[in-house]
């Protein structure tokens, strides 16, 4: 939605040179649905990374704190267990990316309805 107000007289412009609301709508709906793509890719890997690496972090700060973070006594584990499954981390991407895409409409069919005339007098 910013980027549909901050280009309000861009739109507008490209609008009084000829442009179709449908060439407005696939800039802004591109615009936006790469941005929650890079989005969530970088999400994924972060994520992943961190998952990954979570149980060696554990065991890293454990020996920077110089006490457990995990009470045998209490926890029947001793470490940080991680699965990493699939199923789930295709589902959670594929949900952040078309919520991503779904995000981008809104703003896309907004700059297409701009007002050229009102638009370009301000």
């Amino acid at each position: 939605m910013l980027v549909v107000t901050d280009r309000r007289k861009a739109v507008a412009m490209l609008m009084a040179l000829g442009s179709r609301g449908s060439d407005i709508t696939a800039i802004f709906f591109l615009q936006g649905g790469l941005i929650g793509v890079v989005g969530a890719v970088f999400g994924m890997m972060l994520g992943f990374g961190l998952a990954v690496a979570a149980p060696d972090l554990a065991v890293m700060l454990e020996q920077w704190l110089e006490t457990p973070l995990l009470q045998t006594d209490v926890y029947p584990l001793a470490f940080v267990p991680v699965d990493i499954r699939w199923q789930d981390f295709a589902t959670t991407s594929a949900t952040a990316v078309g919520l991503s895409v779904l995000a981008a409409t809104l703003p896309a069919l907004r700059a297409a309805s701009l007002p050229i005339a009102e638009t370009l007098a301000h």
